[in-house]
């Protein structure tokens, strides 16, 4: 699991318009950038709230705050085991694949195929890579939470099939496969989705929370400095509209709320 940043790339985009406009004679219209403006400035009110209320806050708050500047990104199996190991209690170490003995006929074709199932499994289970798996067997192995179905796979009949006796399919419940995954731990009817915020919070440490709170504030002055200065950008029409957007700022009470978020995060 990584993190990153949500870049602001509107603020100037949207400045730069309203430059572009007085430089064709329209009147200036700032309504765009405070939008933009408003956007930011409640981001980094939310990295407040997590500074100052990170341990009063529920899961589901942290994340939601969190998600007003941030975003989680590299999302993999093994995320998905740990947040699986937390669900069920019980600690599940590998993943692998399991050849069964059922086959099905898929009603879109009509082909029969075998079912394989991905599983995650604990010390107390020994894949055997080459043994068909009954349902019996599979369903044994549930029970004892030696193993926890993933997702199901199914694949032509291949020429082994005399050497096993196959069963009619099976429904076993799954934990997710790949065209459900975002709903199952990223969405709030998801059965992992509180599961997924516990991880979410654990893996963000204070001191990995604080430099990603740290980056973000950076980010939201510099971006607010370069609208209410010229940007660096050696234009007359630019300084003026830039001149005219700090009275703006001032009347929006912006330049107070920008105040109270730094010095409420000069700990970082």
């Amino acid at each position: 699991m990584d993190i990153e940043l949500n870049r602001q790339l509107l603020l100037l985009s949207e400045m730069s318009e309203v430059v572009h406009n007085y430089k064709d004679g329209k009147k200036i219209d700032f309504t765009r950038v405070n939008y933009e403006i408003e956007k930011l400035l409640h981001s980094a009110e939310s990295c407040n709230k997590i500074v100052n209320n990170g341990i009063k806050l529920s899961d589901n708050d942290f994340y939601l705050f969190l998600n007003e500047f941030a975003r989680i990104t590299g999302w993999s199996q093994f995320d998905c085991q740990q947040v699986i190991n937390m669900a069920y209690g019980f600690k599940y170490d590998e993943s692998a694949t399991l050849i069964t003995s059922m086959q099905r006929v898929l009603p879109e074709s009509g082909e029969i195929v075998r079912i394989y199932l991905d599983i995650i499994y604990n010390q107390k289970f020994n894949v055997d890579s080459k043994h068909v798996y009954s349902v019996e067997e599979i369903q044994k192995l549930v029970n004892q939470k030696k193993i926890i179905i993933v997702c199901e796979k199914a694949s032509n009949i291949d020429y082994d099939k005399k050497y096993y006796r196959s069963e009619e399919y099976h429904s076993f419940e799954c934990a997710y496969d790949e065209d459900n995954l975002e709903y199952e731990f990223f969405n709030e009817g998801g059965r992992f989705y509180p599961y997924t915020l516990m991880y979410i919070r654990k893996e963000l440490s204070s001191d990995k929370i604080k430099k990603l709170i740290s980056s973000h504030l950076n980010n939201v002055n510099d971006e607010i400095s370069d609208v209410i200065t010229d940007g660096g950008f050696a234009s007359d029409y630019w300084t003026y509209v830039a001149h005219e957007y700090l009275k703006e700022f001032e009347n929006q009470g912006y330049s107070k709320r920008l105040r109270r978020i730094n010095e409420r995060n000069k700990i970082l």
